[in-house]
C-alpha cells in the first residue's frame, strides 16, 4: 500500500509572530544581543508539525512586501497589528536555517525519517 500523501501549506509570517510574541516576556536572546525568538519558536513549531504529522510535502509561504488587495479594499486592514520588528527580516540565523532546511542533504534526511 502507498504512503498517503499530506501536502501540508504553512503561513510563514502568522508562524513567526505567534513565535515572537509568544516569547516576549521571556525572549531568547544571544551573547551579541540579537533577539532569536522569532527564529527559535518557529523552529521549534516546524519540528512538532513534522514530527507529529509526518507530511509527505511542506511548503512554506511568505507574504509579499506592500500591501494587497485586502489593502485597498478595507484601509484597517491588520490596522491592530503590532508593528513588524526590523530585526526579522535581517536575522542571519533565520536566513541560515531556511537554506540549511531547502538544501537537497536536509530534505534527504527528512525524507528517510519518515519512510
Amino acid at each position: 500500500m502507498e504512503p498517503k500523501k499530506r501536502l501540508f501549506l504553512l503561513d510563514a509570517y502568522a508562524m513567526i509572530f505567534k513565535a515572537y510574541y509568544g516569547l516576549i516576556r521571556n525572549p531568547r536572546i544571544t551573547r551579541s544581543g540579537m533577539n532569536t525568538s522569532a527564529v527559535f519558536g518557529f523552529v521549534n513549531m516546524l519540528q512538532d508539525l513534522l514530527k507529529r504529522e509526518q507530511p509527505s510535502h511542506i511548503a512554506v509561504c511568505f507574504d509579499v512586501g506592500g500591501g494587497t488587495f485586502r489593502h485597498e479594499m478595507f484601509h484597517e486592514y491588520k490596522a491592530n497589528r503590532d508593528e513588524t520588528p526590523a530585526s526579522w527580516w535581517r536575522c542571519p540565523t533565520f536566513i541560515a536555517f531556511w537554506r540549511h532546511i531547502t538544501s537537497p542533504r536536509f530534505q534527504n534526511r527528512v525524507l528517510r525519517r519518515m519512510m
